[in-house]
């Protein structure tokens, strides 16, 4: 109900705070010129520090593969494209896409803007910085939870990547989509090994399917490292599983 009539919808966290003329701009901006998402850049705050994100590749092309790169990689230049609070949806786009519930997914920002961008391609950034996020301690994004449901969570949001790539064919952002299985497995190797049997099935079914190489994402150096071999060996015990 809170849609009807509306031709945009924009989100902010209730303890960040924005430019007065934010969405403003963000309106003129997509209406001007016909997008159906326009984004802003970010100032981020935390304990008197200031940090400002810009968009390095606001293109659709760069905001896909940014969604699907882990945001702890050192390659993903695009960290904030996967929020939903530094822009506006057109709100015949935002009415087809699924809000999830946080306690399930991981980074469940991130599985809106994928679907999103799978509706559309009409993206763009403006360069101006407008939204302002408080990085408080007591924040959601900084709950503490067990590693349990973290595994639980984050297999839950790898499954809704993997059916949205299939599902939309987008199958050319598949290295960025291992680069994310492999910080996964590597990150929580030891959590993934002691969990129940429905959810190692569950998770080498996903490699399975994706044709996930045994040795992860291939590298241009220390092909084979400690690392990468107990990577193998946790990947192979996975699939057989299946």
């Amino acid at each position: 109900a809170v849609l009807d009539g509306a031709e945009f919808i924009g989100f902010m966290d209730s303890d960040d705070y924005v430019d007065s003329s934010m969405f403003e701009k963000l309106y003129l901006h997509a209406t001007t010129h016909n997008f159906d998402v326009v984004r802003c850049n970010t100032i981020i705050e935390e304990n008197e520090h200031y940090e400002t994100t810009y968009f390095n590749d606001p293109t659709w092309d760069g905001i896909v593969r940014s969604l699907l790169l882990p945001f702890e990689s050192s390659q993903n230049l695009n960290k904030l494209s996967r929020s939903i609070w530094n822009g506006v949806y057109r709100t015949v786009i935002a009415k087809h896409v699924q809000f999830l519930n946080r306690s399930e997914y991981y980074e469940e920002d991130t599985l809106f803007n994928l679907e999103v961008c799978s509706l559309t391609k009409n993206i763009d950034c403006i360069p101006n910085v407008l939204y302002h996020w408080i990085k408080n301690s007591d924040s959601l994004s900084n709950e503490k939870i067990s590693h349990q449901k973290v595994c639980n969570r984050f297999q839950n949001f790898l499954e809704y990547e993997w059916h949205l790539i299939k599902e939309k064919q987008i199958y050319s952002f598949m290295d960025a989509f291992y680069v994310t299985i492999s910080w996964f497995l590597r990150r929580y190797r030891i959590i993934i090994s002691t969990m129940d049997a429905n959810f190692q099935h569950r998770l080498g079914r996903i490699l399975m399917d994706c044709r996930f190489p045994i040795l992860g994402r291939k590298k241009k150096k220390k092909i084979i490292s400690k690392a990468r071999i107990k990577l193998f060996f946790l990947v192979i015990r996975l699939k057989k599983l299946v």
